[in-house]
């Protein structure tokens, strides 16, 4: 089974939404909700993250989660394990309840974390659980408004809207009121940054990192490779295009398809090339030894 890769540097912003296993309910009645929101404020302490946001839904929820010291993976791992415990204690059952690991989208803050506050409160209302985010109690949106023993970093959110508390409490209520925002995550790009592509490009790991691990997904594994357009981008010799034949699928994981489409080739020529290119890598290798 493959598993999403998680990206980790400190500061760093994600949107995780963790959702229950075969889409059942993770809480069953208020007490599950207050227990949750109990162990998100110690996980908040213990990991030393940051809280822009939650809401908590029936059958799962979504966080807005700095990470300061790099470490979205063990905090969360401590979140959902430990609420599991709990649960299945109070409720009088065992097993799983959350499907598989939770998913985390990296966020680039200056452009989209005031957007995602507004996506998050509209859950409930999507959801058809509430007129108005206000209406919905486990969300974050309540103790943002009445600062009532904040889980949420409320004092660095309410800072993206105004100068003084009166402005920005007037101005976070108004972009809420708003409405929901469009669909942001058509603009996810590889199912896991949430941004432009230049803050993704000063994010991204050292790509053999990655491409080590086939249990992520070959989409996220290859984030970082080049276009076709762009490796085989002309004036280009016929030795260098076979050479980049051999490149691309061997060193940014195209297949032999995608490369024959894109140069208009025949497969099997394709494949020939690509043998003839390894065969010469081994035996320069070999000659090295």
């Amino acid at each position: 089974m493959s598993r999403a890769l998680r990206i980790e540097y400190p500061n760093a912003l994600y949107h995780i939404t963790s959702r229950g296993n075969d889409r059942k309910l993770i809480f069953l009645a208020n007490d599950d909700y207050m227990m949750f929101l109990r162990l998100l404020k110690q996980t908040l302490q213990r990991y030393n993250w940051l809280c822009y946001a939650y809401c908590l839904m029936p059958n799962h929820y979504h966080l807005l989660i700095e990470t300061p010291d790099a470490n979205v993976s063990a905090g969360m791992r401590y979140l959902n394990s430990v609420y599991t415990q709990k649960f299945n204690q109070s409720n009088d059952r065992v097993g799983h309840i959350f499907q598989g690991r939770f998913k985390a989208i990296l966020v680039e803050k200056e452009n989209y974390l005031t957007t995602l506050l507004r996506y998050i409160a509209f859950n409930p209302v999507r959801a058809k659980l509430a007129n108005t985010p206000q209406d919905w109690r486990w969300s974050s949106y309540h103790e943002t408004i009445a600062a009532t023993n904040p889980i949420v970093a409320r004092d660095i959110l309410l800072a993206y809207f105004g100068q003084t508390n009166n402005e920005s409490l007037t101005a976070y209520r108004e972009f809420i009121a708003a409405g929901a925002p469009a669909d942001i995550w058509r603009n996810v790009k590889k199912g896991m940054f949430l941004g432009q592509n230049k803050w993704i490009e000063e994010i991204k790991p050292p790509a053999d990192d990655i491409t080590k691990i086939i249990e992520i997904p070959r989409a996220q594994r290859y984030f970082q490779r080049p276009p076709l357009n762009e490796l085989f981008n002309p004036p280009i010799s016929r030795q260098e295009r076979n050479n980049k034949i051999y490149m691309a699928q061997q060193k940014y994981g195209y297949s032999l398809a995608e490369i024959s489409k894109h140069l208009n080739l025949n497969y099997s020529w394709i494949s020939r090339i690509a043998e003839k290119v390894r065969r010469k890598e081994e035996e320069t290798t070999k000659s090295k030894t």
